[in-house]
């Protein structure tokens, strides 16, 4: 595992983009047109890319296959730069409808975290033709022996049912299960330590 450069942006991008065509939440959260949700999708990891570059929380897996985000959302997610971003985001990828109902849910996830500081694993992805390989362990498990060794809780949320069991064999428990805004798809939030 290697920290990201900027100039491994659109290889980030594109490894979460493609990981992400199917995954619920992520699809969920986009405005719905069919002709526009691989764009939105990418205006989405563009945004998690730029909001966490200058906090050197991107790895890409040796091989350039697969990429993680990782986040302090206590330390990081503040000030008008990272305003900006998500507002670009919002534009981009929800469409105006959508944003009062991201924004519940957003809101919601975030008030399930610890008030104090904590990891957040936000994105973690492999291209296809290389998952089964050991690329998300080579992306996870550096960072987790990091948190382990200072006593700082990692949080995730995974909306599909078969990564549980992975996140599970890492060490983390789920400690609630969400339907999105009540009616959207059943998410898991998890945490170690």
């Amino acid at each position: 595992m290697k920290p990201a450069t900027y100039e491994d942006k659109e290889r980030v991008v594109d490894i979460l983009t493609t990981s992400f065509h199917a995954n619920p939440h992520v699809n969920w959260v986009i405005k719905q047109e069919e002709a526009t949700r691989e764009q939105r999708r990418r205006a989405v990891m563009n945004f998690g890319f730029e909001s966490e570059f200058y906090h050197n929380n991107i790895y890409l897996t040796d091989d350039r296959n697969g990429a993680a985000i990782w986040s302090r959302p206590r330390k990081n997610r503040k000030g008008l730069r990272y305003l900006w971003l998500e507002l670009q985001m919002a534009w981009q990828a929800l469409g105006m409808g959508d944003i009062w109902r991201n924004l519940k849910v957003s809101t919601y996830i975030d008030r399930q975290h610890p008030q104090t500081d904590f990891m957040y694993l936000w994105m973690i992805g492999v291209y296809e033709g290389h998952q089964g390989k050991g690329l998300s362990s080579e992306l996870m498990n550096p960072m987790l022996k990091a948190c382990e060794k200072t006593d700082l809780p990692v949080y995730l949320e995974t909306d599909v049912k078969a990564n549980v069991a992975l996140y599970e064999h890492k060490g983390f428990e789920t400690y609630q299960e969400y339907y999105l805004n009540g009616d959207g798809p059943l998410i898991w939030l998890m945490r170690k330590g």
